[in-house]
């Protein structure tokens, strides 16, 4: 009897091929489907933000873009224990008003902000977005983004891929960094070919920021935390030395602020404003509200109220252009706080409604009328 004979190599790659096809196929459709990418998760590579402004810019009906830094991403709520932090930002606060005022008018929220964002880094954002034309971008400021620490080279950027990242008209990702060795230039070339056309490849940082948190060994450290609370053993106890630290910090850092031309970071936001009122974008800006109790001890209130004026005053050329300025809240309360700067789900309640009320139902005209 004859033996049947094994699969030929080009049969075989063929069925690999199919394979990854259907796989990639399959994902396409899921992520068309489902919110999925639409959940925050912090944006570390250029692969994670493709991913999410491709699937932003299939989205329908209003589109709406926040972009800012740990104040709009929202990560410090589970660090104080809240589980449900995604559905706690300020973000969702925005869309589940909207959602609730406008039942029938489909409305889409994109949180692209990022822990450690700098105004530099929210102007690449920024041009990365302004293509896909959504209906409002949102951004917050804070005095702390505007500290001479963040005014030499190597500190300019939390992420300095940003400032190369390229999309371009047919939306392939392209990598525009001049400086590299041709080796680095062409190994990033092949890494964007097939981030820009083969969706499993594209949602691979997503899906481990969203599922692990960043690495594998965080949901193993996260494992190991609960297991040990499940016994009774007692948490680590935090060192009283960081707190103050933490804060010596956060004073150097406001009383290094400077609000001059001749600062990397104000010199970005103006070209940021510009770009938008160039490109007649509706854009929202608002100030992240301090908890005024432990502000007094990062800094002079006079001089800190100075700050604001000529924060202020660097908006108001736009106003009539489509950009609006929301300026810091008056005092909320030290209970909506969880440090000087990050507000629980409660206090990002409220900066929301102040978003809503104050600057996008003022902006777009949709959302001016209730149903």
């Amino acid at each position: 009897m004859k033996k049947a004979s094994p699969p030929s190599l080009q049969r075989l790659l063929l069925a690999v091929l199919i394979a990854f096809v259907a796989i990639d196929a399959a994902i396409g459709y899921a992520t068309k489907t489902t919110t999925f990418l639409a959940d925050a998760v912090d944006i570390q590579t250029p692969a994670t933000l493709y991913a999410k402004l491709d699937y932003f810019r299939e989205l329908r009906g209003r589109r709406i873009a926040f972009v800012g830094d740990s104040v709009v991403y929202g990560r410090r709520m589970e660090e104080a224990g809240d589980a449900n932090w995604r559905q706690h930002t300020i973000p969702a606060h925005v869309g589940q008003i909207l959602h609730e005022r406008f039942p029938q008018q489909p409305i889409s929220i994109m949180n692209l902000a990022m822990n450690g964002g700098l105004p530099t880094d929210i102007e690449q954002v920024v041009r990365l977005l302004s293509p896909l034309k959504p209906d409002c971008i949102v951004a917050d400021i804070s005095l702390r983004a505007f500290s001479t620490d963040f005014s030499q080279e190597s500190n300019r950027y939390s992420r300095p891929w940003l400032s190369t990242m390229v999309i371009d008209s047919s939306f392939n990702l392209h990598d525009d960094d001049t400086r590299r060795a041709w080796t680095s230039r062409t190994e990033t070339t092949l890494q964007d070919f097939a981030l820009s056309h083969w969706r499993l490849y594209r949602m691979r940082d997503f899906v481990q920021w969203r599922v692990f948190d960043g690495e594998p060994s965080g949901v193993i450290r996260r494992l190991r935390d609960r297991l040990d609370r499940q016994l009774g053993r007692p948490p680590a106890e935090a060192d009283p030395l960081d707190d103050i630290l933490l804060t010596i910090k956060a004073k150097n850092r406001y009383g290094a602020v400077t609000l001059t031309d001749d600062n990397p970071q104000i010199a970005a936001l103006k070209r940021t404003l510009d770009g938008l009122a160039s490109n007649a974008q509706c854009a929202v800006f608002f100030y992240a509200t301090e908890e005024k109790g432990q502000l007094a001890e990062l800094m002079d209130a006079q001089h800190y109220e100075k700050l604001q004026d000529a924060l202020t005053a660097i908006f108001l050329p736009y106003q009539n252009r489509g950009i609006m300025f929301l300026p810091p809240l008056p005092d909320i309360g030290k209970q909506y706080y969880l440090d000087y700067g990050h507000l629980n789900d409660a206090g990002n309640a409220i900066v929301a409604r102040n978003i809503v009320e104050n600057g996008l139902s003022q902006s777009i005209p949709q959302l001016r009328r209730e149903p």
